[in-house]
């Protein structure tokens, strides 16, 4: 097997509230685990909320206060909607 199959991949997810402060916490994934980030972030969109376990505890955040997620690196896998390849002109 390569080494991507077994290497770890940190993951920094920041969530910009509407109301209130970014919430920002790391995942740790292996290969696998980028690939089922692409699923979670598809059933997020499609809920009222957004649901995290956050050192033993659960973070529930209604869709209406997020402003917007941004995830570093971005996940290999990504949701069939999203537009690949863009670059900021800023």
């Amino acid at each position: 097997m390569g080494q991507e199959a077994t290497d770890q991949q940190t993951v920094n997810v920041t969530v910009h509230l509407i109301h209130g402060d970014p919430l920002r916490f790391r995942l740790d994934h292996g290969r696998g685990g980028r690939f089922s980030l692409a699923g979670e972030i598809e059933k997020t969109l499609a809920t009222d909320s957004l649901a995290v376990e956050l050192q033993g505890r659960l973070v529930i955040i209604p869709n209406h206060n997020i402003q917007r997620i941004e995830i570093d690196p971005c996940p290999v896998a990504l949701p069939p909607s999203v537009i690949k390849g863009a670059e900021s002109l800023d």
